[in-house]
């Protein structure tokens, strides 16, 4: 009898777990297209659900009443209460919101603070170089700096260009760069968003030093099925659509400037003055999902190329070229709470130039293959998710190049004239990660990697921990990393990518942040209102470019950078507006001193707000400022015989100062934009027109000592020691979807 007893009072205090339904829904954009990725939460519960590529969810609850919470980067979110059982499939349409750039971005489990996100509409408010391009947005960020308008190279936390990696869509790439570095070399409508790391890596992505940029691509879910763009530099023609079972991405941009210059007549001098600058790039993704397993396949693709005009018409003459070609594949499992992935990929980043047909001894042709590999099983258990795979990556570099008197102009000023060499690197890693909470409050995040090359191992590990506190939010993260590439120098402006040579024991750098945020409201997917952060860097081994006549020699040096900034966000007028201070060193020691860096600039503000007028125009201002960077002077210009002829004649030569011993000019800048958008017959239509430096700076881009000799020699009085950067750039482009 005491045994019935205790099953009928046990089953009497079962909840009513049978007693559920599953409610189905759809979650869409503004044109009903269904939106993919969007995290449908029901609050007081633990049940969640993700959309599929199609907007459609699913969830399993008991009866009663719940209010659902629908979130999805670039949009608003949206509450709603709904009741259980429902026979009707609900749908939630999520308005465009675009993310403010020094914002954080959450999804599904608390991610770190340290992640951030950009997304293509908040790209396309923010006034265009030419070009609507991600990686100028980034550099909006408070630690991500480009150091002058025409370099487009990023420098995370201090870290050198060479420092930041690139994924697309997992994959890695090596230099996806138009125009000597200027813009990304993506175009912005092939992309869904793009993920930041700076502060904290996880332990499944590692290779660089100071951060990673992860572009994913867009899907026929997310992107209009057809998207074209005319502007004043280029042309493109994007499509995002399913074909069958098969989810189908295609992207193509092509430039014309250079085309249109030789056309007219240049009776002016006008169109001289225009680069025969050209380049191309494409993008082809297809996916496919059968039950539980997906499959996808990328291709990208780009081309650049410089043409001098004194010799496009002499017979075999080849200019110089450089372009990327990235061919991956990806394989992916997903049962319940565990995943498995494997993924593959080949990348080759090649330059050339060929310009003895011509009588010059100029050759150029250097090749960067990368073969790269991997699995990745995660499981996760109730609120804890855990992960762990194997990577293997091979390099082989080929470099034939015979340049004198060009490889300051194609490569870096301390490049030798003529060189040959080769170099292959194996690389495998293991890695682990583990995130659970300790308490309702508070989140662990830690992993290892170690990898090993030619029968030495190195161990990388980090962690970060998030506590959360009604609005506050404080992370902290400590980082080791590894990376076995290293670039000769900083590229000038106007140069393309430096050679890559590979290292047999790696470049190290550690790494400490802090952040405390005040969001806006007690849901973790919001948006900060103030966030604090700071960080420290310490390398113990950073490569320097030794003066040796062995080349490439490279020695090792101690660095450091430190940093911490201020940013607010707020609304004004229905729009938002932000602002962000930025106080950073970047030092290395060189010859038992500190000295900074080519790329040191301590102060930094940025300031931007967009703000909606009408119905259809959208007013943009964004106004950057930072100390002028540091640069190396020359201190005297003396005369010595010429070495080819003795006592025939005199040269001049420049003795150089200390090492980045003064600075350029503070840099200030100021960039305002109009973007209208309207409906017409099924179709969105955008016109954006932008005026790039409004207040007419002369922003010095470096010291020119050779010029300013030159033109005190002629007895000029304008023997400026700077040369300016951007004159007032206007740009004007016109967007089509449908």
């Amino acid at each position: 009898m005491k045994s019935v007893l205790v099953l009928l009072l046990f089953f009497c205090g079962l909840p009513v777990a049978a007693q559920t339904s599953v409610l189905r829904g759809r979650v869409v954009d503004p044109a009903g297209l269904g939106i993919q990725g969007a995290v449908v939460r029901a609050l007081s519960t633990t049940q969640q659900a993700v959309t599929n590529p199609h907007g459609d969810f699913q969830l399993t609850l008991p009866t009663g009443s719940f209010q659902l919470h629908v979130a999805r980067v670039g949009y608003d979110p949206v509450q709603a209460v709904v009741a259980v059982p429902s026979t009707d499939t609900i749908t939630f349409r999520l308005r465009i919101s675009p993310v403010p750039l020094a914002s954080l971005v959450v999804s599904g489990q608390r991610e770190s603070a340290f992640l951030q996100t950009v997304t293509p509409e908040t790209v396309r408010k923010i006034p265009p170089l030419g070009e609507a391009d991600v990686f100028r947005a980034v550099a909006v960020l408070p630690f991500a700096t480009q150091p002058n308008d025409l370099k487009g190279r990023i420098h995370f936390a201090g870290g050198a260009s060479d420092e930041t990696g690139v994924y697309l869509d997992g994959h890695p790439m090596q230099d996806p760069f138009h125009l000597m570095g200027l813009l990304g070399a993506i175009n912005l409508a092939a992309i869904d968003h793009a993920d930041v790391r700076m502060h904290h890596l996880p332990a499944w992505r590692d290779g660089a030093l100071s951060g990673v940029i992860e572009l994913e691509t867009a899907s026929s879910s997310t992107t209009p099925r057809y998207e074209a763009a005319i502007g004043l530099l280029s042309s493109s023609l994007t499509t995002a659509r399913t074909v069958g079972p098969v989810d189908l991405l295609a992207s193509g941009r092509i430039t014309y400037l250079d085309r249109i210059a030789r056309l007219f007549p240049d009776s002016t001098g006008l169109m001289s003055a225009i680069p025969l600058y050209g380049f191309t790039d494409a993008v082809l993704r297809a996916g496919w999902t059968k039950r539980e397993w997906s499959t996808q396949l990328l291709v990208y693709t780009t081309r650049d190329y410089f043409r001098e005009r004194e010799l496009i018409d002499e017979p075999g003459y080849r200019p110089l070229t450089w372009g990327e070609t990235l061919v991956g594949a990806r394989v992916s499992r997903r049962t319940g709470a565990s995943s498995l992935d494997f993924h593959a990929s080949l990348d080759r980043a090649t330059s050339e130039l060929d310009e003895r047909p011509t009588g010059r001894e100029i050759v150029l042709d250097t090749r960067r293959d990368r073969v790269s590999a991997g699995a990745k099983y995660s499981l996760r258990i109730a609120s804890s998710q855990l992960a762990g795979g194997a990577e293997l990556d091979r390099f082989d570099h080929t470099y034939v190049w015979n340049a004198r008197g060009r490889t300051d102009e194609i490569f870096t000023p301390r490049t030798p004239a003529a060189y040959s060499g080769a170099g292959k690197l194996d690389l495998f890693s293991i890695w682990g990660d583990a995130n659970f909470d300790l308490s309702n409050n508070v989140r662990l995040s830690t992993g290892l990697r170690s990898t090993t090359s030619s029968g030495h191992w190195w161990v990388a590990p980090r962690a970060a921990v998030t506590y959360t506190a009604g609005a506050v939010r404080v992370t902290s993260a400590i980082n080791r990393r590894l990376q076995f590439e290293a670039q000769l120098e900083e590229p000038p402006e106007g140069s393309i990518a430096p050679p890559v040579f590979l290292l047999e024991s790696p470049r190290k750098v550690d790494v400490a942040a802090l952040s405390f945020e005040w969001l806006d409201d007690l849901q973790v997917d919001r948006l900060p209102l103030f966030r604090i952060e700071a960080f420290v860097k310490r390398y113990s081994d950073r490569t320097y470019m030794a003066d040796s006549a062995a080349f490439p020699s490279f020695e090792r040096i101690r660095g450091s950078a430190t940093g911490a900034s201020a940013s607010v966000r707020g609304s004004i007028f229905g729009g938002w507006l932000q602002g962000t201070y930025r106080y950073q060193r970047v030092r290395e020691e060189l010859d038992q001193r500190s000295i900074p860096t080519s790329w040191d600039a301590p102060h930094a503000v940025t300031a931007m707000f967009a703000v909606p007028v009408g119905d259809a125009w959208t007013l943009t201002a964004v106004y950057q400022a930072h100390s002028g960077r540091a640069t190396t002077p020359v201190v005297a210009r003396i005369f010595a015989p010429q070495e080819d002829a003795i006592g025939r004649g005199l040269t001049d030569r420049y003795l150089i100062g200390n090492r980045n011993s003064i600075r350029v000019p503070a840099y200030h800048r100021v960039d305002l934009g109009a973007r209208r958008t309207w409906n017409r017959k099924n179709s969105r239509w955008s016109l954006s027109a932008q005026i790039i430096n409004v207040l007419y700076r002369q922003n010095a881009i470096d010291y020119d000592w050779q010029q300013y000799y030159a033109r005190l020699g002629l007895g000029r009085s304008d023997a400026g020691t700077s040369r300016s950067g951007l004159p007032i750039v206007p740009t004007v482009s016109l967007g089509i979807q449908w």
